[in-house]
């Protein structure tokens, strides 16, 4: 029980630090994008 929630939080984590990297990627492609219109 507890080692599948424990399997069940790596998982989360996993998927959560994905989706971060997905949206820091989004922002910096906009960052760039509005740095290079200058």
């Amino acid at each position: 029980m507890l080692d599948d929630f424990r399997e069940t939080l790596q998982d989360l984590a996993g998927l959560g630090s994905l989706v971060l990297l997905g949206a820091a990627m989004l922002i910096w492609s906009d960052v760039l994008v509005e740095l290079a219109r200058v």
